[in-house]
């Protein structure tokens, strides 16, 4: 059963080159702040606004992302959105 149905922003698309992989990383905004998805690695995460690279990172290292990778994505996300 249905509960609630809500409209999420897609923010931006991002295709990013690091350390030899693509990343596919949509950035948008839903009914309760902001996520990362990254389809092409079955990867998504609820993130903060586009400016925090500190909890971004994190999350996407929580979700298996390299250390690189991640502080790349978090940080192309702060500087191409914030």
């Amino acid at each position: 059963m249905l509960k609630s149905k809500y409209v999420c922003e897609a923010c931006a698309e991002l295709s990013i080159d690091c350390n030899g992989w693509n990343f596919l990383v949509i950035f948008g905004k839903h009914i309760n702040g902001y996520y990362i998805a990254i389809p092409n690695h079955n990867i998504c995460v609820e993130a903060a606004c586009a400016a925090d690279t500190f909890y971004n990172e994190g999350r996407l290292l929580a979700a298996g992302v390299g250390e690189k990778e991640a502080a790349e994505i978090a940080e192309i996300i702060s500087s191409e959105l914030s």
